[in-house]
């Protein structure tokens, strides 16, 4: 994996970590047009706090985040265990809204003893088990009113409420307090009722204050989006502190589908730790970053903390680099007769070391013969190798006589087998890869991933607009990749191979090109009746440049 890829990777990730933080973290929007929030289709999903069906308590708890300071947070409590992560000092606010409120006698003691300490408790449930009761009254002595329309009375003004099953109003059960007894002389206040039933109550309980209502369903989306029902739940909502956390209760749900013929709870519910990690959004940011900092470990430091092995250094190819040390020292200079004598040199040592025949203090027949018969190359070819070494200087000799004495030498090396086949073939054989412009390849990765992201935001929030971005975001991640990974060109010996990202590549013989016309910006190819044009913005800054050369270069050869 080269540099490049790697820091593509990183940023990638990163980039998806932060959307991801972003999307878990987010504030629920509390929905502006109280008639499009009446439109549901499932009225069966009760009192889920991340739930828009209509006895959802979605809009709630976006309020509940509206109400309460950017500092604090909003989780549950789905086990004993997760009490004790409170910290001691704090005074937090435990909230309840559903069916029927069930705990067991220790969890009841330490809520209980986090309200004498300061905290606040809301309770709002059809159903509270007795045991609770019997914590703070001495006696308690319910009814209910079955009716369809319900008036709540508080001290400052009635509300108006009507029970629903899809667009039809249902007659239900509204239950309410005919009369309490508290113990130890506890104090409580009646906060608002229906007819001679109370509904809903304040107590205090050592610092802290216990609110108990009967009627959970006035805090259901389907109510709450109403007037009467916002205004309602402003008497809940004021009284709650800005300043501490919030919990719900989710240990205290009893629900009858989650137990089984034994009496038992079933363990359908998630009761693993990870459930405790992703309900906190701290929590989330924390597995993000740990999830991130093991792939740069990975990347970055892995190999290094390997044992030390001894390295075996490859061999550095001398005659690549002499090559291009030459190739440079002919562009900067443009002396094709500096060149030749370089050419020279370079024979006569390579003929010295490899048959022991000195041709640089001059020759005479002997001494080519004996090469002849040592290379096993006709004397006819080394003279004349020789003879275009004397005979090209700086005033007769161009470019396409370089290359055409170059091409001799090449020869006399691979006939003598100074060059093997293997090598000789390779350099014949070698492919220059032209590549596209990296910055634009990441873009596209990373507005793909933005996309992506974005598509599933709008899935989760229900916009069905998320249906079209996530795969618009992968096909651009596709193509980013493609353009990183893939060649745009790539130049043989006698072909020039275009590449697209769509479609057939394209091979055009180098002897086929009828016309080649370079500016700073872009090279056109003319083939026959067809015009390519290659622009140099679309390719790598480097490969840009190599491909100039190569044009340049072409061009003096036609």
């Amino acid at each position: 994996m080269n540099n490049r890829l790697k820091i593509v990777l990183i940023v990638t990730i990163v980039f998806i970590s932060i959307a991801i933080t972003l999307l878990l973290s987010s504030t629920p929007k509390v929905e502006k047009n109280s008639q499009k929030a009446l439109t549901y289709t499932n009225w069966k999903d009760e009192f889920s706090i991340t739930s828009k069906e209509p006895k959802g308590l979605f809009h709630f708890n976006s309020m509940l985040r509206l109400l309460v300071d950017k500092k604090q947070q909003i989780s549950t409590i789905d086990y004993l265990y997760s009490i004790d992560t409170i910290k001691a000092n704090t005074k937090p606010t435990f909230i309840f809204i559903g069916n029927h409120f069930v705990l067991y006698e220790e969890e009841i003691d330490t809520i209980l003893s986090k309200v004498k300490a300061g905290s606040q408790l809301y309770i709002s449930s059809n159903t509270i088990d007795g045991a609770f009761y019997k914590k703070i009254f001495e006696s308690v002595q319910l009814g209910f009113y079955y009716d369809t329309i319900i008036h709540v009375a508080t001290q400052s003004n009635t509300y108006h409420f009507t029970a629903k099953n899809q667009q039809y109003a249902i007659a239900k059960e509204w239950y309410g307090y005919k009369k309490l007894t508290t113990k130890d002389s506890l104090k409580y206040k009646a906060l608002s009722g229906y007819g001679n039933l109370t509904n809903s109550i304040m107590l205090e309980y050592g610092q802290g204050k216990v609110y108990l209502n009967t009627s959970p369903e006035l805090f259901v989306n389907y109510l709450l989006l109403t007037n009467d029902g916002l205004g309602y739940g402003k008497h809940w909502f004021n009284t709650m502190p800005k300043h501490q956390s919030i919990y719900w209760l989710k240990l205290a749900n009893f629900s009858y589908k989650n137990v089984n013929s034994y009496g038992n709870e079933s363990e359908e519910n998630d009761t693993s730790y990870l459930q405790f990690i992703f309900q906190n959004r701290y929590r989330n940011i924390a597995i993000l970053l740990l999830m991130v900092g093991l792939v740069l470990f990975v990347l970055f430091r892995a190999k290094r903390i390997q044992p030390v092995i001894p390295l075996s250094i490859k061999k550095q190819n001398m005659s690549l680099l002499f090559a291009e040390t030459i190739a440079s020292i002919y562009f900067n200079k443009r002396e094709p007769f500096a060149l030749i004598r370089i050419q020279k040199s370079n024979f006569y040592s390579i003929v010295l070391k490899s048959f022991n025949i000195d041709l640089s203090k001059g020759y005479t027949d002997k001494e080519l013969l004996s090469l002849a018969q040592k290379s096993k190359v006709p004397i006819t070819e080394i003279r004349g190798i020789l003879q275009r070494f004397e005979m090209y200087n700086s005033s007769n000799s161009s470019e396409k006589e370089l290359l055409t004495l170059r091409k001799r030498v090449l020869d006399f090396y691979y006939k003598s087998g100074i060059v093997s086949v293997r090598v000789h073939e390779r350099i014949l054989n070698e492919v220059e890869k032209i590549y596209r412009n990296e910055w634009i390849s990441t873009a596209y990765l990373l507005f793909g991933c933005f996309t992506i992201v974005l598509g599933m935001y709008y899935l989760v929030q229900s916009i069905g607009s998320g249906v079209l971005l996530w795969p618009i975001g992968l096909l651009l991640v596709i193509i980013g990749f493609a353009r990183l990974m893939n060649p745009y060109l790539k130049i043989t010996k006698s072909d020039l191979i275009i590449q697209p990202l769509l479609g057939k590549e394209k091979q055009l013989n180098l002897e086929q090109i009828i016309a080649v016309e370079q500016t700073d910006k872009y090279v056109k190819l003319t083939v026959k009746d067809k015009e390519i044009l290659i622009n140099y913005k679309t390719l790598n800054a480097n490969d840009a440049k190599r491909l100039k050369n190569f044009v340049e270069m072409y061009n003096k050869l036609m």
